[in-house]
Parts: structure tokens; sequence; C-alpha cells
């Protein structure tokens, strides 16, 4: 089922309560709320590839929390910088690629 499918099941699931109540609402979230949770998870997971329990390292977080940091270094840099907006652009589309991707485009240019 496409992913659309599955977001308007899970809204039909929610839409059918009583709306009148936030206590009707609740009773149903007390029974249904975890199974519903987890199915919208696994959807999100098949088609999205969204929601994996990550087990990272207390290194590989720092190493994340690294790479967010320095690449609002560098958005915040392009915003308040003076140049050309073709260099900012090439920079912008180069920006967060794989490096093996930025070195095949550099033998691509070089030729």
């Amino acid at each position: 089922m496409i992913f659309t499918l599955c977001l308007l099941k899970f809204w039909h699931e929610l839409l059918n309560f009583n709306h009148d109540s936030q206590e009707a609402f609740s009773d149903w979230w007390r029974t249904n709320g975890e199974s519903w949770a987890l199915d919208l998870k696994e959807a999100m997971v098949s088609h999205l590839n969204l929601g994996h329990e990550w087990q990272f390292e207390t290194e590989d977080k720092e190493l994340i929390e690294q790479y967010y940091y320095i690449g609002q270094l560098l958005i915040n840099g392009l915003s308040n910088c003076m140049m050309t907006s073709k260099v900012k652009s090439e920079i912008e589309a180069l920006i967060f690629l794989p490096i093996a991707e930025i070195e095949k485009r550099n033998r691509e240019t070089a030729e």
C-alpha cells in the first residue's frame, strides 16, 4: 500500500470517535493509541525509511553534532557573506554532497 493510503487509513482511525468530547478521544487513545502509534511508525519505516531505532555510540553522536554545527556555520556564513550569486549557488549545490561525488564533479570539470 502506498504511503498516502496508509496516512489516510491512520487519519480515518483518528476521526472514528466522537469529536465532541476530549474524554472520548482520551478513551480511544488509552485503548488504541499505542498500537496506532506503532502501526504508524512501521508505515514510516517501510515507506519513508524513517523511524529506525538507531544505536549510536557516544563518539558517533559527537560526530553527528559536529557535522550539524559545521553545516550551520557554513550556511550562516553563506547567508552573511559578499559573493556573487553564481558562486553562492555552486557552494550550496556542493556543500552536503559526499566527498566522492565532489571529487567526481571536480574531475568532470577539469576535463
